[in-house]
């Protein structure tokens, strides 16, 4: 992630117990924007419409992004606030009970030739 020195933010997973970063990869620039992004996987984690303690996972891109001097920097990024449609990034829900879904990230490069990296 492209950011001025001495600026950062921090990733605040979404719940307790979700296991929010025990899985952290750069993902390489999947909004195709020149900036590289990062995926937090968080393993243990109870996707809405799934019973509570379903373990289904989510997955979180986190969209990189320039900070030109002078210009605000990320605040914190909390997880819980990412969803389709966010200008942070989006998730990626495990579908079913003990999915998993995060239990490992990594990049995955331009794999259907678009030119813009992907995720699986």
């Amino acid at each position: 992630v492209a950011m001025t020195t001495g600026v950062g933010f921090r990733i605040l997973g979404s719940a307790p117990g979700d296991s929010s970063g025990r899985s952290v990869s750069a993902a390489g620039d999947v909004n195709g924007d020149g900036v590289d992004d990062i995926l937090v996987g968080a393993f243990l984690a109870d996707p809405p419409g799934l019973v509570a303690n379903s373990d289904a996972g989510i997955v979180y891109v986190i969209f990189g992004r320039n900070v030109p001097g002078g210009a605000t920097p990320f605040s914190d990024v909390l997880l819980s606030s990412i969803s389709t449609g966010s200008l942070v990034g989006f998730r990626m829900l495990g579908a079913a009970v003990g999915d998993n879904t995060g239990y490992s990230v990594s990049t995955a490069g331009d794999v259907n030739g678009d030119g813009i990296d992907d995720v699986i």
